[in-house]
């Protein structure tokens, strides 16, 4: 769970125009993703974010735990964009009212 029960965020799944899969966590959706093109210097084709949340951060690890298998470098999996989503939107309805 996020350290300050106050703060609210979001988990958030991209994929890049090569087709990688990243999942993080954020309370400023927007302006992350602009910072994410800038770092690696490619598009992001496709995005999902989740509503504002207190668990945020608590799904994000849990996202990570259960795709750790297509695990590629740092929060980068190399797994079905569909997939992280639905896996997101889960832990999101699981975790939402904690």
């Amino acid at each position: 769970m996020s350290n300050n029960e106050d703060i609210l965020g979001h988990v958030y799944v991209i994929e890049d125009e090569l087709g990688r899969v990243k999942i993080g966590h954020t309370t400023r959706p927007h302006s992350r993703m602009q910072a994410i093109e800038t770092a690696i210097g490619l598009s992001i084709a496709r995005s999902y974010v989740t509503p504002k949340f207190k668990a945020f951060t608590e799904a994000e690890h849990r996202s990570h735990k259960l795709l750790d298998k297509y695990r590629g470098r740092g929060e980068w999996f190399n797994c079905d964009y569909e997939l992280a989503v639905v896996i997101a939107q889960a832990y999101y309805q699981k975790l939402k009212h904690i």
